[in-house]
């Protein structure tokens, strides 16, 4: 076993055995341990949460197509969503609380379409696909059943108590599925019981009926608010699991942060894409997130404060350069607040919802630093804004169609709008603002530039790293009609990308840093950081499907249709492949652009990283050949997306075809790492070791 996953495993079996000893110092005091199930027992392997609908919600669509009904999945997703709000009000204006069955949503949602015939049969079809995909992304943290079978003769009754809305039966077969169920004596699930945990009914309920007293029971689960406080107020003893489910996700962040110098870790919502749940039955594998988290990630964030402290000795001036969404949306605000009868929250929640699309946005107060940073949109705080609304900033998925300020125009998300913003979006007034903001894109770029002191810089470097070069576009739309072109630089990112007239690398001086998730002197880190955090965990646009640009060697994101794109028969490979894919080629050409820079020609490490990716190229292993290959066609791979001889790739066109000759599609992910030894992997593990050696970490 890893380092790492030992350390994993350690951080869940500290926490279990804290467990264990509460439970154990307690069993003569106690007749009742119940325990959550969600989050705590169990979790899910996809986020949000709401992605497990989309297996069900396209199991409708298609057959509504046969009726000739054509809706696509967010219209559909739209109306469960009513239906559920529907019957929550329904069971609470009764009395209950706002609780609702999946039968009970399922069969509103059918009979808008079918016949009472054939409801009662559709209806068992779309929960059996539900609660299959359920247990398809489900996972138990490690040492559970072992905890369950050291403690449970120690206690008369083990109860299992969760706030959803699947049946009992469902919740039987997911713990079933990780052996915990026979430890449990009985089960209460709200949906069935009309009453939750949060209103401290349903903890009442099992006391009464299972003739326990308050005082002699025990509650076990992972969230304070809405499980924990309630059943301390119904007299319980209780245990906080601490988020058991997310421990190795938020041990791994938080060492990141901690080579960074950052304090805290990023709230996973904010890096979500809706994913397609279907589209992948299990999660990125440890093996994935070693690679990302302790040996590619600490390298780039290495490097590239390297660069950033070489820069400084020499004097140079770095500047910190802002997602260019910022300077659109302010105008835009702007503009909007002076058409009659609009309300700033409404136009607040656009600016969000929008910058969203492109990079991650604070739902929290904003700060001084953000305001200068472009960040703000002149409203103090965004969720108050969405609380005015009635809307949840927490759970807001958003989809973009495209990265970059076009995006703005097109992929409006209305689906996750209040009517009333909706309804302003769609005014003439509305469309005439948005369309003036895009025009005074250039000079927002030029006056900000001037605020500060840009165009004193003789030469200044641009390094971007992302889908779209969003830094380097921005600056060539402001600045492409001055009379002498003064600014250079180098795009670093995607190979096959369509890279402006911005790129002599002889002529770099400086480094210029996309600051959007910059924080505290560290900008450089920001970015890196993002992105390996979404290849390990798996939240990232190339997950739901792929299409491939005619003539241009990108992979792209396909929103639309989730039967579109690349699709293999390795469901539960493809997505760890696409992730693992998506980080070594950025990694390679973050290592040949920092290459390029004249401060570090001289550099021995950096050489050895060149000739490694030129041995990729030319003598890739099966695995690497595989991965490499696995969505870029061989005879499309042109010399100059990358930059390397002929020879290197012919080569590995070769190995791409042999690779291709035998296995169609990809391998799994272990069968690289066994295939690769002195490969690209081993050098980044290596490299990782050899400076944490030489104290670089």
């Amino acid at each position: 076993m890893t380092q790492t996953k030992q350390q994993s495993f350690d951080s869940e079996s500290r926490i279990l055995q804290r467990l264990r000893s509460f439970l154990f110092e307690n069993a003569d005091n106690a007749d009742l341990v119940t325990f959550d199930v969600f989050d705590n027992l169990i979790s899910r392997t996809v986020y949000p949460p709401d992605s497990i609908k989309i297996a069900s919600t396209d199991h409708l669509r298609k057959k509504l197509q046969v009726l000739s009904i054509v809706k696509n999945i967010d219209q559909l997703m739209d109306e469960r969503t009513s239906f559920e709000q529907e019957l929550r009000k329904q069971n609470q204006s009764e009395g209950n609380d706002s609780e609702c069955r999946l039968y009970d949503v399922f069969f509103r949602w059918v009979q808008t379409y079918f016949p009472p015939d054939q409801i009662e049969a559709i209806v068992i079809e779309l929960m059996e696909v539900e609660i299959e995909m359920e247990c398809a992304v489900s996972t138990s943290p490690v040492g559970w059943q072992n905890l369950m079978l050291q403690m449970r003769p120690l206690f008369k009754k083990w109860i299992y108590v969760s706030d959803m809305y699947l049946p009992r039966w469902a919740i039987d077969k997911l713990l079933s599925k990780h052996n915990l169920l026979l430890f449990f004596d009985k089960g209460y699930v709200s949906s069935e019981e009309n009453i939750n945990k949060s209103s401290g009914r349903l903890f009442r309920r099992i006391l009464e009926e299972e003739g326990v007293e308050p005082t002699r029971w025990i509650h076990v689960a992972d969230r304070l608010r809405y499980d924990l406080f309630p059943a301390e107020r119904e007299g319980a003893k209780i245990f906080w699991t601490s988020s058991l489910c997310e421990s190795r996700t938020k041990s791994s962040i938080e060492s990141l942060f901690r080579i960074s110098n950052r304090t805290k870790y990023w709230d996973v919502w904010r890096f979500h894409d809706w994913c397609a749940a279907h589209y992948a039955s299990t999660g990125p594998s440890n093996l994935a997130k070693d690679i990302g988290f302790y040996a590619i990630g600490p390298l780039l964030v290495y490097f590239i404060l390297q660069v950033h402290k070489r820069i400084k000795e020499e004097g140079i001036k770095v500047v910190y350069f802002p997602a260019r969404e910022g300077f659109l949306l302010e105008t835009l605000f702007d503009l909007l607040r002076d058409i009659s009868r609009c309300d700033e929250k409404v136009i607040a929640s656009y600016c969000y919802l929008n910058r969203a699309t492109t990079f991650p946005a604070s739902a929290y107060p904003l700060s001084e630093w953000h305001r200068k940073m472009a960040f703000d949109t002149s409203y103090p705080c965004l969720d108050s804004c969405f609380r005015h609304l009635g809307m949840d900033s927490s759970v807001t998925p958003v989809v973009p169609q495209d990265f970059g300020i076009a995006s703005l125009q097109t992929s409006l998300p209305q689906r996750h709008l209040d009517p009333r913003v909706q309804e302003i979006f769609r005014t003439e007034a509305f469309q005439d603002a948005l369309r003036r903001a895009v025009r005074s894109e250039r000079n927002l770029l030029l006056d900000y530039l001037r605020s500060i002191d840009f165009f004193n810089h003789d030469v200044v470097a641009l390094v971007d790293i992302g889908w779209r070069g969003t830094v380097q576009h921005a600056l060539n739309s402001a600045l492409s009609d001055l009379e002498s072109p003064f600014i250079q630089g180098f795009y670093m990112g995607f190979t096959g990308l369509d890279v402006p007239e911005l790129t002599s690398p002889e002529s770099i001086e400086g480094v210029c840093f996309d600051a959007r998730l910059g924080c505290s002197g560290n900008f450089a880190v920001g970015r890196f950081l993002e992105l390996f955090e979404m290849v390990c965990q798996g939240y990232h646009p190339t997950i739901l499907s792929l299409c491939k640009e005619s003539n241009v060697n990108v992979v792209t994101p396909h929103f639309r249709d989730v039967s579109s794109g690349i699709w293999h028969r390795e469901r539960a490979n493809y997505k760890v492949i696409a992730q693992l894919q998506t980080g070594i080629l950025e990694y390679a050409q973050i290592f040949i652009s920092l290459f390029r820079l004249r401060h570090f020609e001289d550099s021995e490490h950096l050489q050895y990283a060149l000739d490694q990716v030129n041995r990729l190229l030319r003598y890739p292993s099966p695995g690497e050949a595989s991965l490499l290959g696995y969505f870029f066609h061989a005879e499309d791979f042109r010399k100059d997306t990358v930059g390397f001889d002929g020879d290197a790739i012919g080569a590995f066109r070769q190995s791409v075809a042999v690779v291709r000759k035998g296995k169609r599609g990809g391998i799994w992910l272990e069968g690289l790492a066994r295939n690769s030894g002195g490969s690209l992997l081993l050098f980044a593990v290596n490299s990782y070791r050899a400076l944490k050696a030489r104290g670089g970490f």
